[in-house]
């Protein structure tokens, strides 16, 4: 898989970064920009796409309707 998926194709591939070697693994095997990187340790978790050479970086907030909740269980994809 190294270099991305093949010309014309869309890949997802869904990854729990809180097991240490999911970031490894990516690093290694996946090509994916320093951008990627940088936005997961940097912190800021506003909703928002990029882009970064020819790919897109995402970052998604759970959306809860139960308006009573605890601010804590909303998450970060």
């Amino acid at each position: 898989m190294k270099g991305g998926p093949p010309k014309g194709e869309f890949l997802w591939l869904h990854f729990n970064l809180a097991n240490t070697a999911s970031e490894k693994w990516l690093r290694e095997h996946a090509g994916i920009p320093d951008e990627f990187y940088e936005t997961l340790h940097e912190g800021s978790h506003s909703t928002r796409i990029e882009i970064a050479d020819n790919s897109l970086i995402a970052v998604v907030n759970d959306v809860l309707h139960d308006f009573s909740l605890d601010p804590a269980e909303i998450s970060t994809l």
